[in-house]
């Protein structure tokens, strides 16, 4: 059955109205994310037959590969919010190896026969609102015992009749530099709607960097998910502006309201609350408890200073240190112009800060430089939720405390994608749950981002990121590689997509033409070199991998372990991994950092400082070590040499074959690289048949050459079975891998696609 808009069902104690995305139980408005609802109303439309787990993937998550194991947690999360008891379920049943059936027989309601039949109906639904009402503002203040995230997960939900996407206006004037007042008015009409409780506003990032922005109405409301549109034009005569606005229901095709202001272009601020007061008006009469506007901004002092302000935000996004940098330069010029305009003086301490974490800069002289900005717009603005989110986002202080500050910078400024990404991300780094992925909260405000900023840079890796153990390798490819499709420029994702294509694949020549583009688009970066420096080690070109990690500070530091490893110095490379700047980047691409602390253990006995420094990064209890995510499976088979070669065979040999059992209980993360680290534990426990045989699984079927001369020469591990013909045969395999991939890498230098990185050692 098709959903129409005007569809309202009655499911045992439950109402559903389809067109307001809402479920009432009594007095009780239960707020259910997208997905939940479309399930939900799956089960309904199909009731009283059985939706298979394929039928519910095709109706839930159209045009989305996704698996039976998603489909049986988005269930839980159906029945958690409900409160539905699965062991006696009042809801809907799961019939094992067929589907998920709705146990009430659904009713069709029809409002309108009812509310003209019974007027205390009409009263009892407007009562019914009211409590949703305040049930939603409940949530937003107090908080609700089974959502952490209360002010997120209400909008998240919010059907497209109440978001809205406010687009660039057109430069009708003669002259193009006037473009910037064109791109700054809806900058400001956006910001002053987002702070109405009851409506969601799509990000900037999305609504005016996009390619909706160019779209018409109803195309962009369809791109966006907006119900609502706002265009207009621009027009600069003299000291005046023109300035015509209009609303769109993207549904109907229909205009709400239009209007046409003559206003002096120094009174612009001005013009922007009376815009968004008009928007917010013609809005409340279509649908109703959207709340007020939040009080009138105050304007800095200095229009260039605003719009330099802008230009910087458009920048700061993008998150690479070029735009950074020229975001930087766009804030301090506003802040020169006004220096009490408080918003410039966050952006421009979140920018430097901003710099210096994409540089791996040490942090702490950083902040202590630019603090003062922050604490400056802090006092001009006590109450700045942008202000807060960058405080949270940059301080030093314990994460206790930091969670406190994301916190309160989400109840003053719930709209902010850049934050709220931010605290998705502190949730994904230092609260990983058991099984690898990131939690609850953390899933939750990733979607809130989403709903607001799906265009986001950033929210769009990390939307693809954290499905890293749901889908197969092959399927989160596919998600990554449309992802570029809708923005090819994206760092993260143009980085990580090249490193699938050498970590799954063996293209190592492949994954180094990538990457060389990515680092042409940003050089300062240092996550690029970090990569292409071990995929040059890798066919076997260790000057060309000299010469692109000297290209930054960062990989000058952080490349010095796993160079000295491939010229076979064990001391150099654990020493370089143990140093001040040995773990730069993330857990999983600190290349063989817990291999070189392990061999530099093994040769000076020195166990308890190899052991402590593994455990202090990987958060692993040495009293009881356990694998409990992925990270500390890519770890444990060298923590577990140290604790048998430390005399503790205990532990070690406990470590070592419970984080077998935990591989073997995680098939989704496939076969590539868990299988190597599955062939050392086993060759530590003993069983040497099942190692050499997952090892070569892993490099033959699997592709997983990946530093494959630390294995072949240099890893004690495998030292015992060097002359065994099976590892011989190993050998073999990654010398010949090597050897093509370099072939194909002097043939992308002949035809120019690729640089040739050794010429610049001796330039």
């Amino acid at each position: 059955m098709a959903e129409r808009d005007n569809e309202h069902w009655q499911v045992a104690d439950l109402t559903i109205d389809v067109g307001g995305r809402s479920v009432v139980r009594g007095d009780q408005a239960i707020i259910l994310p997208k997905l939940s609802f479309k399930f939900l109303l799956a089960l309904v439309h199909a009731s009283p037959d059985v939706l298979s787990a394929d039928e519910l993937m095709e109706r839930v998550w159209t045009g989305i590969f996704v698996n039976s194991e998603t489909v049986t947690q988005r269930a839980k999360l159906l029945r958690d919010a409900l409160s539905d008891d699965p062991k006696e379920p009042r809801y809907f049943t799961v019939r094992r190896g067929v589907g998920y059936q709705l146990i009430p027989a659904p009713i069709r309601i029809d409002p309108s026969d009812n509310a003209a039949s019974n007027p205390a109906h009409v009263r009892n639904g407007r009562w019914m609102l009211v409590l949703a009402a305040i049930a939603l503002g409940a949530a937003s203040i107090g908080g609700i015992a089974a959502m952490k995230v209360w002010p997120f997960d209400a909008r998240s939900a919010m059907p497209a009749s109440i978001r809205v996407a406010v687009l660039p206006f057109d430069n009708l004037s003669s002259d193009p530099a006037d473009e910037f007042i064109a791109r700054s008015i809806p900058e400001m009409v956006l910001n002053r709607l987002s702070s109405m409780p009851g409506l969601l506003v799509i990000s900037r990032e999305s609504a005016l960097l996009s390619s909706a922005a160019s779209a018409s109405p109803k195309d962009a409301g369809a791109q966006l998910k907006a119900g609502y549109v706002v265009r207009g034009s621009v027009q600069r005569i003299a000291g005046m502006l023109r300035v015509t606005c209009f609303v769109v229901d993207t549904a109907q095709g229909a205009r709400l309201w239009s209007e046409r202001f003559d206003w002096p272009i120094d009174r612009l601020y001005a013009l922007q609350d009376r815009i968004a007061d008009r928007v917010a008006s013609s809005l409340e009469a279509r649908t109703r408890g959207l709340g007020e506007l939040a009080p009138a901004t105050i304007a800095p002092r200095n229009t260039d200073a605003y719009l330099a302000y802008l230009k910087g935000k458009s920048l700061l996004g993008r998150f690479t240190v070029a735009q950074t940098d020229s975001a930087a330069a766009q804030f301090e010029r506003a802040v020169k112009l006004d220096p009490e305009f408080a918003p410039a003086l966050v952006a421009l301490f979140d920018a430097r800060m901003q710099g210096a974490d994409l540089r791996k800069d040490d942090l702490g002289p950083t902040r202590e430089h630019y603090q003062p900005l922050l604490d400056k717009a802090l006092r001009l603005d006590p109450g700045s939720g942008e202000a807060m989110f960058a405080k949270a986002m940059w301080s030093g202080s314990p994460q206790a405390e930091r969670l406190a500050l994301f916190r309160r910078a989400a109840e003053l400024d719930p709209s902010n994608s850049r934050g709220l990404a931010a605290f998705a991300e502190f949730f994904e780094w230092d609260n990983v749950t058991r099984d690898g992925g990131p939690g609850g909260e953390g899933q939750r405000l990733m979607d809130r981002v989403l709903s607001i900023d799906p265009l986001s840079p950033r929210a769009r890796f990390w939307a693809v990121q954290r499905q890293l153990g749901q889908l197969t390798p092959e399927q989160l490819e596919r998600e990554q590689a449309r992802a570029l499709q809708v923005d090819p420029e994206n760092y993260l994702l143009a980085n990580r997509y090249a490193y699938r294509r050498w970590m799954f694949h063996g293209e190592t020549a492949e994954a180094i033409e990538m990457m060389e583009k990515v680092i042409a688009s940003d050089p300062q970066n240092p996550l690029g070199p970090q990569l292409a420096f071990a995929f040059y080690l890798d066919v076997d070109d260790p000057a060309a991998a000299r010469a692109i990690a000297a290209t930054t500070p960062a990989t000058r530091d952080s490349s010095r372990t796993l160079l000295a490893q491939f010229a076979g110095d064990w001391r150099g490379a654990g020493l370089a991994a143990l140093g001040h700047r040995g773990f730069l980047f993330n857990k999983y691409s600190n290349w063989n950092w817990a291999e070189a602390v392990r061999d530099l253990a093994l040769q000076t006995k020195e166990y308890d400082q190899a052991a402590g420094a593994i455990a202090s990064h990987y958060g692993f209890d040495l009293r009881n070590p356990r694998t409990t995510n992925l990270p500390q499976a890519t770890v444990a088979p060298a923590l577990g040499h140290i604790l048998l070669a430390a005399g503790q065979r205990e532990q070690g040999t406990r470590l070592l074959t419970q984080t077998v059992q935990w591989i073997d209980g995680h098939p989704r993360y496939g076969l590539v690289g868990v299988r190597r680290l599955r062939a050392t534990a086993m060759m530590l426990l003993g069983e040497r048949d099942q190692a050499l045989s997952d090892l070569r699984a892993s490099i033959e079927t699997g592709h997983d050459i990946r530093h494959w001369w630390y294995i072949i020469d240099r890893d004690p591990v495998w030292a015992p079975v060097r002359n065994d013909p099976r590892f011989k045969a190993i050998t073999e395999m990654c010398r010949n891998a090597a050897s093509v991939q370099r072939a194909k890498l002097d043939a992308l230098r002949r035809a120019g696609k690729v640089p040739a990185r050794h010429e610049l050692t001796n330039s």
